[in-house]
């Protein structure tokens, strides 16, 4: 358990340096930006954010538990299904990468960013993609301080990029800087990974991927890959509808500051809980939905304080906040929509403390209906008249997330975490 915990707090210390990275980098392009220029790099951010979740497929998540549950036990078997996810990867990376490539192209939508901008936005697809899976491999060795590393290699690449932009930067630098940063870290996790799995005992005659392993692989990754893309599609729809209802680009603009605040709150709860990922998989199955109730509040209790210290700035003094971080955007607009988002943020950080132990235990249908139904929520609220601008967009997430929240805990009383799918 001490390991567990050091492995935890290289885990947090890393992530919450890359995260202030990704901060101080959005803080300098909304200073150095126009509105709309602003905008359109939110925008682009926003469909790597897409791309990346489409394409990743939870193939990290994958390779994590099943090279922690079976690295020891089970040599080949952890082999043959980091080398399949890796292999799958491989290829969704570049199909995400080009996707987004076309589209940006073909809608037009890339035309404010200009083509190295577009460029960059398939780099950074490509090299999220990568580093996603090659973090869970890597984290299934418990390798703690390789994905610090990476973390702290990246958040370095940022700051040094964002304070390097010349006055007449436009998106397009600051996408590249984005690029950059994420082929650093890929360079750091890739030494690692091959390093991890050619030390394990495993003949070459056991390494052949066979359909067994595609099978484990496929049914465990298509339900989490809807729990993963699912936020990120939300995302990227309220950032469409906020275009279109106000094309000076100032709504999406403050949506976008408010979301990175809102995140931030999120951050340290989802690298608890990923850093528990390892130890949840092995763990025996609760044999009853009282057991699992109270494995799930264990797990996810602490992250979720955490979540509710780091908001009350932001629901008790968002001005205050929006004044250090992104002067120009301490309207009331955007001090309502810190609120909305910091609140939604606090919840959202118990349920996905739930998904990330159902991803751990494999028992992952019971968390995609309560996140589909969240989406569901979003859409009709979206869409359906009851929203008019970028506070009611982010007060639509928060409603949505209630919804989840209690659809989670029935799902945990009627048994939802002790039926399993094992890769």
């Amino acid at each position: 358990m001490a390991r567990l915990f050091r492995g935890a707090l290289w885990s947090i210390v890393s992530t919450v340096v890359g995260k202030g990275a990704v901060m101080v980098l959005t803080a300098l392009a909304a200073g150095a930006l126009s509105v709309l220029d602003f905008a359109r790099f939110g925008l682009a951010l926003g469909a790597v954010g897409v791309a990346q979740a489409l394409a990743t497929l939870s193939m990290g998540s994958a390779a994590t538990r099943a090279i922690a549950a079976h690295r020891l036990a089970d040599p080949a078997r952890a082999w043959r299904t980091a080398r399949a996810a890796l292999w799958s990867t491989g290829v969704t990376a570049s199909l995400g990468a080009l996707g987004v490539l076309l589209w940006l192209l073909v809608s037009g939508r890339g035309d404010g960013v200009g083509l190295v901008g577009v460029l960059a936005v398939a780099a950074i697809v490509l090299g999220a993609v990568l580093r996603g899976v090659l973090g869970g491999v890597v984290t299934g060795f418990e390798a703690w301080r390789t994905v610090a590393t990476s973390n702290l290699v990246a958040g370095l690449a940022l700051v040094a990029g964002g304070f390097a932009a010349p006055a007449a930067a436009g998106p397009a630098w600051f996408l590249g800087v984005h690029a950059a940063s994420q082929a650093a870290a890929v360079l750091v996790l890739a030494h690692s990974a091959h390093r991890s799995l050619g030390d394990l005992p495993v003949a070459a005659v056991d390494r052949r991927l066979d359909a067994a392993t595609w099978r484990g692989l496929w049914s465990f990754t298509l339900p989490t890959f809807v729990l993963g893309a699912v936020p990120a599609v939300a995302y990227f729809v309220g950032q469409h509808w906020l275009e279109d209802a106000d094309p000076s680009g100032l709504a999406l603009a403050v949506f976008v500051i408010a979301w990175q605040l809102g995140n931030l709150v999120l951050l340290v709860p989802s690298v608890v809980s990923r850093s528990f990922l390892p130890v949840v998989a092995g763990l025996a199955s609760p044999d009853s939905p009282a057991a699992a109730l109270r494995l799930v509040a264990r797990l996810t209790a602490p992250g979720a304080l955490i979540a509710s210290v780091v908001a009350l700035p932001l629901l008790l003094a968002p001005a205050e906040v929006l004044a250090i971080y992104a002067p120009d955007y301490a309207t009331p607009a955007g001090c309502e929509t810190v609120r909305w988002l910091a609140g939604w943020a606090v919840v959202a950080a118990a349920t996905r403390g739930v998904e990330f132990v159902a991803v751990g235990r494999g028992a992952v249908r019971f968390a995609l209906t309560a996140r589909l139904a969240w989406f569901a929520v979003l859409l009709a609220l979206l869409f359906g008249g009851a929203v008019a601008s970028v506070r009611g967009v982010a007060a639509a997430h928060l409603c949505a997330s209630l919804l989840q929240a209690g659809l989670l805990v029935v799902g945990l009383l009627r048994g939802g975490l002790t039926r399993r799918i094992d890769p």
